[in-house]
């Protein structure tokens, strides 16, 4: 089913996202993410254009990480 926003509960996308992330796979995935997109990395890029390409992927992978953060598996590993 397609995401509409518009009909999700706040709070849908955290527990969707939280869900996906829980456990060893998707603790997996989350630091195969971290490792290709560096979400704490602000380095310069002389194109602008790759530049925000670069930055909106940080920002939806630190966003998977601060929702995957509040899971107490996150802090086991």
């Amino acid at each position: 089913a397609a995401w509409d926003a518009a009909k999700k509960k706040p709070g849908e996308f955290a527990r969707l996202a939280k869900a996906a992330l829980e456990g060893a796979e998707g603790q997996a995935f989350l630091s195969a993410l971290c490792s290709v997109c560096h979400p704490l990395d602000h380095t310069f890029n002389a194109d602008p254009r790759l530049a925000s390409h670069n930055q909106g992927a940080r920002e939806v992978v630190a966003t998977l990480w601060r929702i995957a953060s509040t899971s107490p598996q996150m802090h086991t590993s």
